[in-house]
C-alpha cells in the first residue's frame, strides 16, 4: 500500500512537469503564424520600395532623365561647336550681370516673359509641379561665349509638354522682364523630348497656354520652311504678329511671286486652324523697310506694289 502511494506522487510529479514543458513551448500554429507575419511584413517593404522606385521613374522628371540631358548637350554643344555648362538653384550662371536661375525663380524681381506673356515659373525636381512651367535643368554657353554670344536654355514642363526656351538678352527694361522663345534648333527641341518621352499631346491641352504660348509653340514646329530663314513673332501694337523672314528677295518673276503668296497663305491659314482668328502674318525681305506681303486669316491685308499687282491680277 505504502510503495502504491509513492508510485502514484511520482506519476503526478512526472506529469505536472510534462504540462508545463508542452506549456512553455510554441504550438506549431503560433509559429507558422509568427513566421506568416514576418514573411508579410518582409514582402510589404519591398512591395512598398518597388512602388516608390516605380513612381519615380515613372515622374516626367527624375536623375536619370537628367543624366541622359547632360550626356544630350555635351555631345549636342560638341555638334555646335560650343561647350554648354549645366546650372541650377544657387549655382547660378551670369548672363550680363543676372544670375539664373536664382533672378527669376521665387519671387525675384525679375519675371520670365514669353511673348508679352509674363508665366509661372518654379524649379522642379519631378516637371510636375501644380501651375506654371517646370524648370528642370539650365545650361549656358555664357562662360565660353565673347560678349553678344552669350545663350541660356531653359529646359521647361508645362502641362506635360516639354518646352526648351532661349534667351539672349543683354539689356534691361523698366519692367524687369526677361524674354524667352522656344528654341527654333529642332535637333534640340526633339532631344529634350525624346528624354521627357510624355504621352501628352499639345493640342489636348493647348487651352493652358495663353495665345503668345500657343504661337511660340506654333512657330518652333511649324515643321520645313518654303524659304531659307526663320518664323519669330513680335508686337505690332495691336497685338502679336507672325513675321517670316527670309534671307534671299523673292524673284521678280510672276512665278516666284504667286508661289509667295501661296506660301504665305499656308502659314496663315496654319496659324487660324492651331492657334485661333486674327493673327497677322508677314513676309519680310532682307533690306526692305517694309511688309512685303501681309495677311490675315489667309487674307491679304498689305502687300508692296509687286505683290499688290499680282494680287489685283495686274501684271
Amino acid at each position: 500500500m505504502r510503495k502504491a502511494l509513492v508510485l502514484l506522487a511520482v506519476l503526478s510529479i512526472i506529469l505536472m512537469a510534462a504540462c508545463q514543458n508542452k506549456k512553455d513551448q510554441p504550438t506549431s500554429s503560433t509559429y507558422s503564424e509568427t513566421t506568416d507575419s514576418l514573411s508579410s511584413a518582409k514582402e510589404s517593404s519591398v512591395s512598398n520600395s518597388s512602388t516608390e522606385e516605380k513612381i519615380v521613374n515613372e515622374r516626367l522628371w527624375n536623375a536619370d532623365k537628367d543624366k541622359q540631358l547632360n550626356d544630350f548637350m555635351k555631345s549636342w554643344g560638341q555638334a555646335m561647336d560650343q561647350t554648354y555648362k549645366q546650372y541650377s538653384p544657387n549655382n547660378n550662371v551670369d548672363l550680363y550681370g543676372l544670375q539664373l536661375p536664382d533672378s527669376v525663380l521665387n519671387n525675384n524681381r525679375w519675371q520670365v516673359v514669353i511673348g508679352n506673356t509674363p508665366i509661372v515659373l518654379n524649379w522642379s525636381e519631378s516637371g510636375e509641379e501644380a501651375s506654371g512651367y517646370s524648370l528642370v535643368a539650365v545650361y549656358s554657353d555664357a562662360e565660353e561665349q565673347g560678349y553678344l554670344a552669350k545663350h541660356v536654355y531653359f529646359f521647361t514642363i508645362n502641362s506635360g509638354i516639354p518646352k526648351v526656351l532661349i534667351t539672349s538678352q543683354n539689356q534691361g527694361n523698366p519692367n524687369n522682364y526677361l524674354y524667352f522663345k522656344e528654341t527654333d534648333n529642332k535637333e534640340l527641341r526633339d532631344g529634350f523630348s525624346n528624354i521627357v518621352n510624355s504621352s501628352v499631346a499639345f493640342d489636348d491641352v493647348k487651352s493652358n497656354f495663353t495665345k503668345d504660348e500657343q504661337l511660340s509653340y506654333f512657330i518652333s514646329n511649324y515643321g520645313q520652311l518654303p524659304y531659307k530663314g526663320h518664323l519669330t513673332t513680335e508686337n505690332n501694337g495691336n497685338g502679336t504678329r507672325i513675321t517670316y523672314y527670309v534671307d534671299e528677295s523673292i524673284p521678280n518673276d510672276k512665278q516666284a511671286i504667286s508661289a509667295a503668296i501661296e506660301h504665305l497663305k499656308a502659314i496663315s491659314l496654319s496659324v487660324q486652324q492651331k492657334v485661333g482668328e486674327g493673327i497677322t502674318v508677314s513676309l519680310k525681305e532682307p533690306l526692305e523697310t517694309e511688309y512685303t506681303l501681309t495677311l490675315i486669316d489667309g487674307q491679304p491685308t498689305q502687300a508692296n506694289h509687286i505683290f499688290g499687282r499680282m494680287i489685283q491680277g495686274i501684271e
